[in-house]
């Protein structure tokens, strides 16, 4: 991979942002943002941010992330 891009494992500052869906170069932060907009379902998010629209490889990842995201916003409101 050049220099300068993003590969798997990026760190950015002192955050971690990684590469979920490799057919569309979606990253787990794009997945978390999608889920904050309303996404929530894996198809929503394929249609928000792309992951899991192609290969469909990296669902079982995004919906991963998915639950997690709803168990933290389940914890805030209470």
């Amino acid at each position: 991979m050049p220099s300068g891009g993003l590969n798997d494992c990026t760190v950015l500052g002192t955050l971690t942002t990684v590469i979920v869906c490799h057919c569309e170069a979606v990253s787990d932060r794009a997945i978390r943002k999608a889920v904050r907009k309303g996404a929530q379902t894996v198809d929503e998010i394929a249609e928000r941010c792309r992951a899991g629209a192609y290969c469909g490889g990296c669902t079982p990842e995004v919906a991963r992330i998915l639950d997690e995201q709803a168990v933290r916003l389940v914890v805030a409101v209470s």
